[in-house]
């Protein structure tokens, strides 16, 4: 959710005081925990942390080996110089596939698991195909599902809530390239009635709370905004439907990346919650390429026997949906690129809904 500045964020909303909103609206600390370093070892094995490695990833000099020093007369390789490079092929299996293997051949920092994202990021034929069904788990459907992770309920600091949450604790991980500018990607995710064209979505209603829009600035002067919206999903018989008011939050985190965090705690769910970490992907000349997307989620409704394909179908379904729309939306755009100059212009500026 980052976009154009459109207006004024004085001219949008007062802002709340940041102990007001803490006290009164939302408490950040309900937001999905970081993982700490045990809920990241998995049936003995080591887990991924997505977020983690894909800011490295956007950062890295493919072109360097790990540790290594560039030379006299070094050529740069970033995510977006190879993203650009490989997207034309990405179509044709056994061309991308022969090219990401000259790749590695040919970049000291570019290794198997890279290749494998990047298959994974740009093959999206499925994904564009009107028969695309977010049930199945395809090769190329544009979406990076990597392993997932498992809450603790005995980690010390936390917030209450995720020490007495019920349901299960599995946090997915997943990622997708966004050809896409902040504009049409925060429209997207604002366009709530657009929900109900998803693929395979269940939505018998969603809205976002008339009044719930609040604005302001956290403790280090970085804006931040704050919606609710509530959703009814109905579920496959002999049970019937499930409520969720779900709390939104986009702010900048710490290395001035956008997030969107949601969390729910309504009765009819243990718990529910996401955070989509938002990076741009610039080539080596600074020029802007797309968005990378790394979201993590996990759900659990309480009283439904919905297991794990149920999950990730649901957020295949949002995320490759709203991947298809936005790129959509700024095709038939043609004009530059709207993004601004940092994340928190563009929360001070867009019109999120929720608003009076």
């Amino acid at each position: 959710m980052i976009a154009a500045a459109i207006c004024s964020f004085a001219l949008l909303q007062d802002p709340v005081a940041w102990k007001d909103f803490v006290a009164d609206v939302f408490d950040p600390a309900l937001r999905l925990p970081e993982p700490t370093a045990r809920e990241l070892v998995v049936d003995r094995e080591e887990v991924v942390h997505l977020p983690t490695a894909m800011r490295e990833w956007v950062k890295r000099d493919f072109a360097l080996a790990a540790g290594a020093q560039a030379g006299e007369g070094h050529t740069i390789w970033r995510l977006g110089d190879l993203v650009k490079e490989l997207r034309p092929a990405a179509r044709d299996k056994k061309r991308i596939a022969r090219r990401l293997v000259e790749l590695q051949a040919e970049l000291p920092g570019f290794g198997p698991r890279d290749a494998e994202w990047l298959s994974q990021l740009l093959r999206d034929n499925m994904l564009q195909d009107e028969d695309w069904d977010p049930d199945d788990d395809e090769p190329d459907d544009g979406l990076l599902l990597t392993p997932e992770w498992e809450l603790d309920n005995k980690v010390p600091g936390r917030h209450a809530f995720w020490g007495k949450r019920g349901g299960n604790g599995y946090v997915y991980q997943l990622a997708a390239l966004y050809f896409a500018d902040a504009h049409s990607i925060a429209a997207t995710d604002c366009d709530l009635a657009g929900y109900k064209t998803h693929a395979n979505n269940e939505y018998e209603a969603i809205y976002a709370v008339p009044g719930s829009l609040v604005r302001g600035l956290d403790p280090q002067g970085r804006p931040f905004a704050y919606y609710r919206v509530f959703y009814t999903w109905d579920v496959d018989f002999p049970y019937s439907t499930y409520d969720c008011d779900l709390h939104v939050y986009i702010h900048v985190d710490d290395d001035g990346n956008l997030v969107t965090d949601t969390m729910s705690n309504s009765e009819d769910v243990y718990w529910a919650a996401s955070r989509d970490l938002f990076l741009p992907v610039f080539d080596r000349d600074g020029g802007w390429v797309c968005m990378l997307m790394a979201q993590q989620f996990g759900v659990d409704v309480d009283g439904v026997p919905d297991g794990e394909g149920d999950r990730l179908e649901g957020y295949r379904g949002l995320v490759g949906s709203k991947k298809k729309l936005c790129e959509e939306m700024f095709t038939g755009w043609k004009g530059e690129p709207r993004n601004p100059a940092s994340a928190g212009e563009g929360i001070e500026a867009f019109a999120f809904p929720g608003g009076r």
